[in-house]
């Protein structure tokens, strides 16, 4: 569960399943697409930040989907996020 994973040490590799809630898609400098959402379980959220790589290999993301993400979790200015590396869709 989220809550769990956010315990201890950052810049550990994570693997949450959850709910998509608050999915927004972003335009780089650069000009490649990238999105950031809020994965969700019964236990909390967490900001997920899917960088332009990861996402040209990531499904179509939807709210109210439910995925899996594994990631690197930081902690930046006291926020604590997920730099996705790879989001499977579940059916």
């Amino acid at each position: 569960d989220i809550l769990t994973c956010l315990e201890g040490e950052e810049e550990k590799k994570v693997s949450l399943a959850g709910l998509v809630t608050g999915f927004r898609q972003h335009v780089t400098k650069k000009g490649e697409m990238m999105a950031s959402l809020v994965l969700e379980d019964l236990t909390g959220g967490i900001e997920v930040l899917v960088f332009p790589r990861v996402y040209a290999q990531t499904c179509a993301l939807n709210n109210d989907q439910v995925i899996v993400v594994v990631g690197k979790y930081i902690i930046r200015d006291e926020e604590k996020k997920i730099f996705a590396e790879k989001i499977t869709a579940l059916e």
